[in-house]
C-alpha cells in the first residue's frame, strides 16, 4: 500500500509540476528582467522627476484622506503643478501603494517595476494560451520580457507609465480574442477591465492600442456571430470608459486650461520628426541611432516566426497566426515614414507625439508569433537529432540575451542613496512647462512666504494641499498675492462663508480680493459637480463589471 499510495503522490507530484512549470518560467523570466536593477540601482531617465513628482503627490493626499488629487502643491516654488489633473493615475497608485509596503521609494520601485514586468509576461502568455499549449506558449510569456524596445521603457527612457500600459495591454488582446471566440460575459469583463486600466494608466498608448484592439478584432470577428460579437466588443470597450471617466472626464474637461493644448507643438512632440528610420528624428526625445537599433533588435528576436510562413499549413491556428502577423507588420509600419499619410490624416493619432511607440504593439504580437513557430522549429530539427535541436536553441537564447543586454548596459542607474535624494529633489522641482496652465509663466515671481499683501499684516493658519486657511487685518480693499497659480477652481470664502473674488496676476499668481475689514480668509481647490458625477460613474462601471465576471450565463455561439 506504501508503494502505491508513494506512486500516487509521484503522480500528483509530476502533475502538478508539469501544470505550474510553465507559468513558473514566465514569471522567473520577468523576474529575471529586473535583475539589473536590482543589483545597480533604479534606472534613470529625462522623465523620471516628473514621475516621482506625482507618485509622491498621490502617496501623501492618500496619507492626508484625499485619495485622488487634484493638485501638487510643492513643486515651481510652491505655485504647484496641475499634472495629477491630467495624467493618468494608474502608475502613480502602484508606486505609492508600493512605497507604503516597503517604507521606502527605492525597495517601492523595485517591487512595482518588477510587478509590472510579471504581469506584462503573464499577459503575454495569457494571449498565447489562446491558441497553444502552455509549454509552448510559455515561450511567448518568457521572451516578452527580454524584447530590446520594452526593456528601453525601464531601463533608458524612463517610460514608466508606457511601461506599465505595455504590462495591461496583452491583457485587453487576450479577451478580444476571448469575446470573439466565445462571446461570454466574463471575458467581456474582463475586456472591459483590461480597457479600463489602460486608459488609467497610459493615454498615448491607450490610443495606440484601441486602434490595434479595431484592427485585430476586426480580423478575429467570426462571420456567423458578427452582430452578436461585435455588440458585445461595444458593451465592453463601453464599461471601460465608464470605469475610467473619473480621469478622463476631468481631462477632456480643462485640457483647454493646458498650455500644451494651447501653444503650437514643440519640435520634441512633433510626429513627423519621430519615426523610425529616418534622419530628422529629434535628438532630445531618442537618438536617432538608438531608436533604430531598438527597432532592428526587436523585429530580429521575431525573425524564428517567418518559419510560419513556409509552414502556415502545419500552424493548428492559422487565421490566428495570420491576424498577429498582420498586426506585427501594421504597427512596425505605422512607426516607419511610410505611415505619414495616416498620421496626416488623423488628428488624434498625432497627440500620441512619438510614432516609434507603436513599436509596443510589434513587441507584443511578436513573441506570441514566435511561440506558434516553436512546433515547427521542433520538427523540422527534432528529424536531424537532439544536438543539433539543443545548438540552434543555445543560439537563440544567446541571440536574445545579447539583444536585451545592450539595452540594459547602456542604462544609467542610481544607486539608494542617489536615487532617494532625486526623489526628493523632485517634489520641489520645477514640473514640465507643457503641463502648467496657459495663463502661467514657466518662471513666476519668487515668494519667501505663502502669500503677499501690501499694506496689511497677515497670518498663515493652515496651508494644505487643497486647503488653506490665513488671516489678513484691516486697512484699504486691496488683493492678496498667493504662492500658488492661479486655478478657475480655486474658491476663497471668508469667516462668514462670502465668496471672494478671484482673478490672476500677469505670471499667473492666484490674487484674493480682501475687503477693508480684517478678515479670515478659507481657500479651498473646489472640485466642480463634474468629478463627482465622473467618480460615481467610475465606481459603477467597476461594479458592473464584477458583476459579469461572476456571473456564469454564457451566450450561445
Amino acid at each position: 500500500m506504501r508503494g502505491v499510495k508513494n506512486g500516487i503522490n509521484s503522480d500528483t507530484s509530476g502533475a502538478t509540476w508539469r501544470k505550474c512549470a510553465p507559468l513558473l518560467l514566465v514569471v522567473a523570466s520577468g523576474v529575471a528582467a529586473l535583475l539589473p536593477a536590482a543589483f545597480r540601482g533604479i534606472p534613470t531617465g529625462n522623465d523620471l522627476p516628473h514621475h516621482y513628482r506625482v507618485a509622491q503627490s498621490f502617496y501623501e493626499s492618500a496619507r492626508e484622506g484625499d485619495l485622488y488629487p487634484g493638485w501638487l502643491a510643492s513643486s515651481n516654488g510652491g505655485y504647484g503643478d496641475l499634472s495629477p489633473r491630467f495624467y493618468p493615475p494608474g502608475l502613480y497608485y502602484l508606486l505609492a501603494a508600493a512605497r507604503a509596503l516597503t517604507g521606502n521609494w527605492y525597495a517601492g520601485s523595485l517591487v512595482c517595476f518588477a510587478a509590472l514586468s510579471v504581469i506584462g509576461c503573464l499577459g503575454v502568455y495569457f494571449w498565447a494560451r489562446e491558441f497553444l499549449p502552455p509549454n509552448v506558449a510559455a515561450w511567448a510569456g518568457a521572451l516578452y520580457a527580454f524584447v530590446p524596445f520594452h526593456l528601453n521603457d525601464l531601463y533608458n527612457a524612463a517610460l514608466f507609465g508606457q511601461y506599465a500600459a505595455a504590462a495591461v495591454l496583452p491583457f485587453a488582446f487576450a479577451f478580444v480574442e476571448r469575446v470573439c471566440r466565445g462571446r461570454r460575459l466574463r471575458d467581456v469583463a474582463g475586456l472591459a477591465a483590461s480597457f479600463a486600466l489602460l486608459v488609467l494608466t497610459h493615454l498615448p498608448l491607450t490610443v495606440i492600442g484601441a486602434l490595434s484592439l479595431a484592427m485585430y478584432a476586426l480580423l478575429r470577428l467570426r462571420r456567423d456571430a458578427l452582430l452578436s460579437t461585435f455588440g458585445r466588443l461595444t458593451l465592453a470597450v463601453a464599461l471601460g470608459l465608464a470605469a475610467s471617466a473619473c480621469y478622463w472626464a476631468t481631462m477632456l474637461a480643462e485640457k483647454s486650461w493646458l498650455r500644451i493644448a494651447n501653444a503650437p507643438q514643440e519640435s520634441w512632440a512633433d510626429y513627423s520628426r519621430n519615426f523610425i528610420f529616418q534622419s530628422t528624428i529629434y535628438p532630445e526625445t531618442v537618438g536617432v541611432l538608438w531608436v533604430n537599433i531598438l527597432a532592428v533588435a526587436t523585429f530580429a528576436m521575431f525573425l524564428p516566426a517567418f518559419a510560419l510562413l513556409r509552414s502556415r499549413r502545419e500552424v493548428e491556428y492559422r487565421g490566428a497566426a495570420k491576424a498577429l502577423a498582420l498586426l506585427l507588420a501594421f504597427s512596425f509600419l505605422m512607426a516607419t515614414p511610410l505611415s505619414r499619410p495616416i498620421w496626416a490624416a488623423l488628428r488624434f493619432l498625432q497627440q500620441t507625439q512619438f510614432p516609434w511607440r507603436w513599436l509596443a504593439v510589434t513587441a507584443m504580437a511578436g513573441p506570441v508569433l514566435v511561440a506558434m513557430s516553436v512546433p515547427i522549429w521542433a520538427k523540422k530539427l527534432g528529424e536531424h537529432g537532439r544536438v543539433l535541436t539543443a545548438s540552434v536553441a543555445a543560439v537563440l537564447l544567446i541571440f536574445v540575451a545579447l539583444s536585451a543586454s545592450f539595452v540594459v548596459t547602456d542604462a544609467d542607474y542610481l544607486p539608494r542613496a542617489q536615487f532617494e535624494e532625486k526623489v526628493k529633489a523632485a517634489a520641489v522641482a520645477p514640473s514640465m512647462p507643457d503641463w502648467l496652465p496657459v495663463w502661467a509663466s514657466t518662471q513666476p515671481a519668487p515668494m519667501e512666504r505663502e502669500l503677499a499683501v501690501e499694506g496689511h499684516s497677515f497670518s498663515v493658519n493652515s496651508w494644505e494641499t487643497a486647503r488653506r486657511s490665513f488671516q489678513v487685518s484691516a486697512g484699504p480693499p486691496t488683493r492678496a498675492r498667493v504662492r500658488t497659480f492661479y486655478y478657475p477652481y480655486w474658491v476663497a470664502t471668508d469667516s462668514a462663508g462670502r465668496r471672494l473674488e478671484t482673478s490672476r496676476d500677469a505670471d499667473g499668481a492666484l490674487l484674493v480680493s480682501l475687503p477693508a475689514e480684517a478678515v479670515t480668509v478659507d481657500l479651498v481647490l473646489r472640485e466642480p459637480p463634474l468629478s463627482l458625477v465622473s467618480g460615481l460613474v467610475s465606481v459603477a462601471g467597476w461594479c458592473l463589471i464584477v458583476a459579469l465576471l461572476v456571473l456564469r450565463a454564457e451566450a450561445r455561439p
